[in-house]
C-alpha cells in the first residue's frame, strides 16, 4: 500500500513540472566525466517495504528551476534512481524508506567533445611557434632592408652634395663674377660683342688703348682666372668625367692669359686664338649642377625608397666642345 502512495505522488510531480521522464538503461553516466554534486542531498528516513521489482527505473531530471525537491522516493538498494541532469541546481531526495537509495547522476552531452584540444596542443603551441618567428624573421628582414636602403642614399646624397659643395658651387659663383666683369669690359670695348680678353692683351697697340678703369678690371679677371684654374687642379675629381676635357681647356686659357697679361706672352693673337676661354663651359656646368641637385632633392624626399641610378648627363648638341 505504502509503494503504491509513493508511485502516486511520483505520477503527480511528473504531471505538475513535466520535469521526470522515463530514459532508457543505456544512458549510464560515464566513469570519466564526474559532475560536482554539492548541491545534492539524500535522505531516506521512512520505513521500507518490499520491493516488487528487482528492474531498475530510469528518471530524468532537468535542472530548469533552482531547486526541485523529490519527496517520498522510495526505491529498494537493487532499484537505482537514474537521473540525466542538465543544469545542476541544488536538488534534495527525500524517501520513506529505511533502505538506502541508489542515485546515479548523469551528465548530458558528450563531456570527450574538446578533448582533441589536450591532443593537439603540443602540434598548435609549435605551429603558433613558429608563424611568430617567421613573422619576426620577416619584420626583422623587412627593417634590415629599409635601413640599408635608407643607408645607401645618404650616402649618395653625401656624394651628390660633396660635388656641389666642393666644385661646382665654387667653380659657378667665381664664374659667374667673373663673366660679369668681363660683359662690363666688353661692353666699352670698340669691337663690341666680338671683344675678346686674350688677343687684345697679346696685341701692343690694342692694349694702349685700354683705360685705366679697363686695367682694373682685367686685373680681377686675372686674380678669378687664376682662382678657377686652382679649382680645378685640386678638385677635378669631383667632376663628371663629360666635363674633364671642358676644364682642361679652360685651365690652358687661365694660364695663357696670365702669361699675356704679364708680358710673357707678345704678339701673334691669330695663333693663340684656339686658347680663349670655352664659353660651353659655363652651359654644361649648369645642366650637371641641376642634374645633382634634382638628384639630391630625391634622396631627401624619400631616403628609405630604392631609387634607379641617376640619369647620366647629356650634353646638347649646342654645348659640344668642337661646337
Amino acid at each position: 500500500m505504502l509503494r503504491r502512495l509513493i508511485f502516486i505522488r511520483f505520477a503527480v510531480l511528473i504531471a505538475l513540472g513535466g520535469t521526470l521522464s522515463k530514459v532508457g538503461p543505456t544512458t549510464a553516466a560515464r566513469a570519466s566525466s564526474p559532475v560536482t554534486t554539492s548541491a545534492l542531498q539524500l535522505d531516506a528516513a521512512a520505513p521500507a517495504t518490499t520491493p516488487s521489482t528487482t528492474q531498475p527505473d530510469s528518471t530524468r531530471v532537468s535542472g530548469k528551476n533552482t531547486s526541485e525537491t523529490l519527496a517520498g522516493a522510495t526505491r529498494a538498494a537493487t532499484q537505482p534512481i537514474r537521473m540525466q541532469i542538465d543544469r545542476l541546481p541544488p536538488v534534495s531526495v527525500q524517501g520513506s524508506t529505511t533502505q538506502p537509495v541508489s542515485l546515479i547522476v548523469e551528465q548530458k552531452g558528450d563531456p570527450t567533445r574538446l578533448s582533441w584540444i589536450k591532443d593537439f596542443a603540443p602540434v598548435i603551441t609549435a605551429f603558433i611557434g613558429f608563424f611568430g618567428a617567421l613573422a619576426g624573421t620577416l619584420v626583422a628582414y623587412k627593417a634590415l632592408k629599409t635601413n640599408s636602403t635608407q643607408r645607401a642614399n645618404e650616402i649618395e646624397l653625401e656624394e651628390m652634395q660633396s660635388k656641389l659643395d666642393g666644385f661646382y658651387g665654387p667653380y659657378w659663383q667665381l664664374s659667374e663674377t667673373n663673366r660679369k666683369f668681363i660683359e662690363e669690359l666688353r661692353n666699352n670695348q670698340p669691337e663690341g660683342p666680338d671683344f675678346r680678353t686674350l688677343p687684345a692683351l697679346l696685341n701692343a697697340d690694342r692694349r694702349k688703348q685700354f683705360s685705366n678703369n679697363d686695367w682694373t678690371l682685367i686685373d680681377q679677371i686675372i686674380r678669378i682666372d687664376s682662382a678657377l684654374d686652382e679649382l680645378i687642379t685640386t678638385k677635378s675629381g669631383l667632376v663628371n668625367l663629360l666635363i674633364q676635357p671642358y676644364l682642361a681647356r679652360a685651365s690652358q686659357h687661365f694660364r695663357i692669359i696670365r702669361l699675356a697679361y704679364i708680358e710673357a706672352l707678345r704678339g701673334q693673337p691669330e695663333r693663340f686664338m684656339a686658347h680663349v676661354y670655352p664659353r660651353q663651359l659655363d652651359g654644361v656646368i649648369q645642366l650637371e649642377v641641376q642634374r645633382l641637385k634634382d638628384r639630391a632633392d630625391l634622396l631627401r624626399r624619400a631616403p628609405t625608397t630604392r631609387h634607379p641610378p641617376i640619369q647620366p648627363l647629356e650634353i646638347p648638341p649646342g654645348l659640344q666642345l668642337n661646337a
